[in-house]
């Protein structure tokens, strides 16, 4: 640790000296002033380029983001940056004796194989010490050109129906007794009809929702990281498209709200969190035969109908609250048919067999 807790209320500097020791450079009175001029130190020249140690180099990284955080630099949230810290910690600790130059490609491949949830972290960081100029040109994480599975993009077109949303808005009524049942329905079809998230949908009030314009104010969100409502992701808000069954569905429920301002909570009336929301939905999966489906899933089911229904990408982006305008979309969440897309190309050319072209005379 470079700044480090000195006399219990006061915050002390030490940076390497590229001799396998640590200079001192300074006592101060507030961390963030402390960490502020330990970045200083760095980028002088204090420590010879290439020379920082993996350990040294992350917990600078992560100080500094927590330093920045509620200024006018801050360009992280917080919970990002609790997810770069966690994701990073493992590999820290393996190799952080290290020289940031000395970790191999060899090494970066290995880790991701076995830990391919933290490359991005990983990969983050090292670029951001190309930015800080304490590494040259080089990122072992970066282009490794592993093969990796392409997730929900892999999806068939055919992995939710509204068929299927229907049974499991019916599997809510069976397995959850008086009106959680009803509720559980309710935040079914609400999931598959506006595409809104997890935490969106556990902090939705029923003050955003206005059913008469058939329409939901996404201010809120549940963030499991720092475990509190926050933003919403990215910070972007805004109003989304109800559909009819989930106006039907929350009508239905408003009466015998379990929660005077949360729409959607535990059984007893409580707030929601992920566990209480795997909860809800567990027997339901169970019940319906689709024991591995996510609610993220809902997100992907809403841009694919619409798009089949010939709604733009761009306007599919609205409804999402992407910023992209529609390349997200495109690239991810709608699962096209083939088979439903050819059939509407031979119904526009004429019929059954295409159109009947006729010989001239």
């Amino acid at each position: 640790m470079s700044v480090t807790k000195y006399k219990e209320v006061r915050w002390r500097v030490r940076v390497p000296d590229g001799k396998g020791g640590m200079r001192h450079v300074g006592i101060y009175d507030r961390k963030r002033e402390a960490v502020e001029a330990e970045r200083v130190a760095l980028s002088e020249g204090n420590t010879p380029k290439g020379e920082m140690r993996v350990r040294d180099w992350r917990r600078l990284w992560i100080d500094s983001m927590f330093a920045e955080l509620g200024t006018s630099r801050e360009q992280r949230r917080e919970s990002t940056v609790l997810s770069y810290e966690a994701h990073t910690a493992a590999f820290a600790e393996a190799y952080g004796h290290l020289r940031l130059a000395d970790v191999k490609v060899s090494v970066a491949r290995e880790w991701t194989l076995e830990r391919p949830s933290q490359q991005a972290a990983l990969r983050i960081m090292y670029a951001d010490a190309r930015l800080a100029d304490v590494i040259g040109d080089y990122n072992p994480f970066a282009r490794l050109r592993m093969k990796r599975s392409r997730g929900r993009r892999d999806l068939a077109p055919g992995f939710l129906t509204p068929a299927m949303i229907d049974r499991l808005a019916e599997a809510a009524v069976e397995v959850h007794d008086g009106p959680a049942g009803p509720m559980v329905a309710a935040l079914i079809h609400t999931a598959a009809e506006t595409g809104i998230r997890r935490g969106e949908l556990i902090a939705l009030r029923w003050s955003d929702l206005d059913l008469d314009r058939g329409e939901a104010m996404i201010e809120r969100a549940w963030n499991a990281r720092l475990r509190r409502v926050d933003l919403p992701k990215n910070g972007l808000g805004g109003k989304v498209v109800l559909g009819p069954k989930s106006i039907r569905a929350l009508r239905k429920i408003e009466a015998a709200r379990l929660h005077s301002d949360l729409v959607f909570t535990t059984i007893t009336g409580k707030p929601l969190n992920q566990s209480g929301l795997h909860y809800l939905l567990n027997p339901v999966r169970q019940r319906a035969g689709v024991p591995h489906l996510t609610l993220h899933l809902f997100r992907h089911y809403c841009a694919t109908q619409l798009v089949e229904a010939g709604v733009s990408d761009f306007d599919v982006a609205r409804q999402l609250r992407h910023t992209d305008r529609g390349d997200l979309v495109r690239q991810l969440y709608a699962h096209r048919d083939d088979d439903a897309a050819l059939a509407r190309v031979r119904a526009a050319l004429g019929g059954e067999h295409g159109p009947q072209l006729t010989r001239a005379a």
